[in-house]
C-alpha cells in the first residue's frame, strides 16, 4: 500500500513539475525576449506570442480535470482574441480598458489558485518550488500591466516612462520588478496617487512574499529518499 502511494505521489509531483517548469520558462521569455528585441520589427509580434502562450500554459498549470482544461482553453482563446483587439492596438480605446482588466484579473486568478495549492501542500518538491517562483513573476507582470493602465488613464503618472507602445510592456515590467524587489534605482518614479499606491503595494508584497512564503516552502522541502 505504501509503495502504491509512493508511486502515485511521484507521478503527480512529476506531472506538476513539468507543468510549472514549462510555464516558468515561458514567463521568463515573455519578460526578457521582447525587452531584448527593442527596435526589432518582430518585437510586437514576439510580445503577443509569449503573452498568448503564457495564458494557455497558465490554464494548463492550474487545471484539475479534463473539463476544467477544456473550459480554460476556451476562456483563454477568448482572452487572447479580446487582447488582440484591444490591448495590443496602437491607440487606447474602450477595448483597451476592457481587455486590460480581463488580462489583469486572469493573472490574479492564476496567482490565487497557485497560492492556494502552495499553502496547502505539506510535502514540497521541485514542482511546488517552481510554482512559488511563478507566483513571484506573475506579481511583477501584474504590476507592470497595472502601471500601463494607470499611465494610459493618467498620463505622466510615472517620471521618465510614458506609454508609447501599447503592444510592448517591457519597460513597465522593468519598473514593476525593480519595485517588487525593492531595488529602487530611481530612474523611474511614481508621481500620481494611483501609481504611488501600486508601488507601495509591490514594495511591501515582494519582500514579504520572499521572506515568509519561500522560507515556509524551504522548511517543508522533502529531502527524504522515501518518495524516490
Amino acid at each position: 500500500m505504501k509503495h502504491i502511494i509512493s508511486k502515485h505521489f511521484n507521478f503527480i509531483n512529476g506531472l506538476l513539475e513539468r507543468r510549472y517548469k514549462t510555464l516558468l520558462i515561458c514567463l521568463v521569455l515573455m519578460i526578457l525576449v521582447p525587452f531584448l528585441m527593442q527596435g526589432s520589427p518582430y518585437q510586437d509580434m514576439t510580445s503577443f506570442a509569449f503573452n498568448s502562450s503564457s495564458i494557455l500554459l497558465c490554464i494548463y498549470a492550474i487545471h484539475e480535470s479534463r473539463r476544467q482544461l477544456l473550459g480554460g482553453i476556451i476562456f483563454a482563446i477568448v482572452v487572447i482574441v479580446i487582447n488582440r483587439l484591444g490591448l495590443f492596438q496602437e491607440s487606447s480605446t474602450v477595448d483597451f480598458y476592457l481587455s486590460f482588466m480581463i488580462y489583469v484579473l486572469f493573472y490574479i486568478y492564476v496567482v490565487v489558485r497557485l497560492m492556494k495549492m502552495i499553502v496547502n501542500t505539506e510535502r514540497v518538491r521541485a514542482g511546488v518550488l517552481f510554482a512559488a517562483v511563478i507566483v513571484y513573476l506573475l506579481l511583477g507582470i501584474i504590476g507592470g500591466y497595472l502601471y500601463m493602465l494607470i499611465e494610459n488613464a493618467v498620463p505622466g503618472s510615472l517620471n521618465n516612462l510614458s506609454l508609447v507602445n501599447l503592444k510592448n510592456p517591457s519597460e513597465f515590467f522593468y519598473f514593476s520588478f525593480t519595485t517588487l524587489s525593492t531595488l529602487g534605482y530611481g530612474d523611474i518614479t511614481p508621481v500620481s496617487p494611483p501609481a504611488e499606491a501600486v508601488s507601495m503595494i509591490l514594495s511591501i508584497t515582494g519582500p514579504l512574499y520572499l521572506t515568509v512564503l519561500v522560507a515556509l516552502l524551504v522548511s517543508r522541502y522533502d529531502h527524504s529518499d522515501e518518495w524516490h
